[in-house]
Formats: structure tokens, sequence, C-alpha cells
């Protein structure tokens, strides 16, 4: 990664030297929250992802799937909401695994994720009990 220095001049003086990023792609990583129970005996609510997979690789769904099902639990917004949230968090997790800038990068495997991304979020928009 480069970096550059950058002056912001105000008035014809010197204000800051701040270093700039060029470019870069890093992402963050959607944890489990820390109210979230996992406890199965409870329903689907407290599973992370249900009868799908929790992980796939080195892509780790816990987090967004625990996401999703305290949006179901919760209802402070709509089915539709909480499912899309449910599919970005996935695809931010996968970008985390497969996509960073300064680690491993695999695009095959980003666009993998990412369809199965987008097949957890056809699921539950089909058949998702809000």
């Amino acid at each position: 990664m480069r970096s550059r220095l950058v002056a912001g001049v105000f008035a014809g003086f010197v204000c800051a030297l701040v270093p700039s990023v060029v470019s870069a792609t890093v992402y963050p990583f959607v944890e489990v929250p820390a109210r979230y129970e996992y406890n199965p005996e409870k329903g689907s609510l407290h599973d992370y992802c249900t009868s799908s997979p929790d992980s796939w690789d080195r892509a780790d769904f816990r987090g967004p799937c625990a996401n999703h099902d305290l949006c179901y639990q919760d209802h402070t917004r709509s089915k539709d909401p909480c499912d899309q949230s449910l599919r970005t968090d996935m695809e931010i997790n996968c970008g985390f695994a497969f996509n960073q800038d300064g680690g491993d990068k695999d695009r095959k495997k980003f666009e993998t994720c990412s369809k199965m991304a987008a097949a957890y979020y056809g699921w539950v928009k089909s058949k998702g009990h809000y």
C-alpha cells in the first residue's frame, strides 16, 4: 500500500500534514453481538445460521446470522431490511476473508462466498419467518 502526505492550506498557511491512502481495500469484520444468546434449545433465533453452515472456508457467518436473528427477534425493522442486512454482513465477512489488502486475496473464493451470501439471502427472503 502506498501513501503520500497531503497538506491542507488555508489562507496561505499549512494547516496539517497527514498521510493519505492512495488505494486500499479494507473490510471490517461483522462479529457476533455481545447480547446474542447462542442456545439452539431456544429455537432458530438462537442458533446462528440454523440449518445452513455457519462458515465457509475462512469466511465466518456467525456474526451476520446472529445479527439477522436479533433483527427478526427485536422487530425494530421490517423483514426486508433484516434480510438485506444479512446479505450485506455476509458479503463484508467474505471480503474480510478473501479480498483484504495486506491479507490473503483469492478472487475465486471471494466470488463463491458472495454467491453463498446471495443464496442465504434468497432463502430468508422467501422462507424466513419474521
